[in-house]
């Protein structure tokens, strides 16, 4: 007598096959952990604010050469951002720094540096940074990161993704994410 769950070896092969598939499709998409609470909250107001963006949680930045001369009242900030998705061994990440610099509600210095972190399954290509809006002179200075990925898969195919933020930083030391993808 044969029983119902039982199956023949390749059934079984082709369901373990259909397993590793969904996991593997969902370790690729699967967003960060970040990402997963913005998006359990209620839809946020056109702009929202990070958590921990007040300046007193970031470090202040001893002044450089190419840096104002904070005596004047000047005051600096630096973080780094990062947006990321997947799950081991297909993460990945795109990672902002900018130093940032601000006097009398006006931005007076921003220098910025981005790079992409993968898993090994992955790897990026065309990673770009650059001011899109306001900078010196203004009341915020706008800068945006991105990359593209792609990650192997164990079939003939590969998965090809992109990443991108776009944070807004203001001359009192704090910051915000106005786009992502």
């Amino acid at each position: 007598m044969t029983h119902s769950l039982c199956l023949g070896p390749k059934k079984r092969g082709i369901r373990r096959l259909g397993l590793v598939g969904a996991l593997l499709a969902g370790a690729l998409f699967y967003p960060s952990a970040a990402l997963a609470a913005t998006q359990s909250a209620p839809p946020p107001r056109e702009y929202t604010y990070d958590s921990g963006f007040v300046a007193k949680g970031q470090a202040r930045v001893p002044p450089r050469v190419a840096m104002p001369d904070p005596g004047d009242g000047t005051t600096c900030w630096s973080v780094t951002t990062t947006r990321s998705r997947g799950l081991w061994p297909y993460g990945r990440a795109i990672h902002l720094y900018t130093i940032w610099c601000g006097k009398s509600g006006i931005i007076t210095y921003r220098e910025s540096s981005a790079w992409p972190s993968v898993d090994f399954l992955c790897s990026a290509s065309d990673v770009w940074w650059g001011k899109v809006g306001g900078g010196a002179g203004w009341s915020f200075v706008d800068v945006q990161a991105q990359a593209a990925f792609a990650c192997d898969s164990p079939w003939w195919f590969d998965w090809h993704d992109f990443l991108m933020q776009r944070i807004r930083y203001h001359p009192n030391g704090y910051y915000e994410t106005i786009a992502y993808q």
